[in-house]
């Protein structure tokens, strides 16, 4: 049986994804040449919404399997 929290939690890690695939389309393509400042600001810039989405992830309780799930897609992502 799938909770209330549950059901967040799984459209939670949806949006993830999303935001995942977004961050990785704006990183592939930065230029070569720009200065590490720069590439280092345009990449904290992309993974802000991903980072923000994982927070909420592992602020909630998981109380099924695919919760839990989605719960080690955030923590992975953190350690990437």
């Amino acid at each position: 049986m799938t909770t209330n929290n549950d059901l967040e939690l799984l459209a939670l890690g949806f949006r993830m994804d999303e935001a995942l695939a977004v961050c990785r389309k704006a990183i592939a393509a930065l230029p070569e040449d720009m200065s590490v400042k720069d590439e280092f600001a345009a990449i904290e810039a992309a993974t802000a919404p991903v980072e923000a989405i994982v927070s909420d992830i592992l602020a909630m309780t998981a109380h099924t399997a695919a919760g839990k799930d989605v719960q080690l897609s955030a923590r992975l992502w953190l350690e990437h």
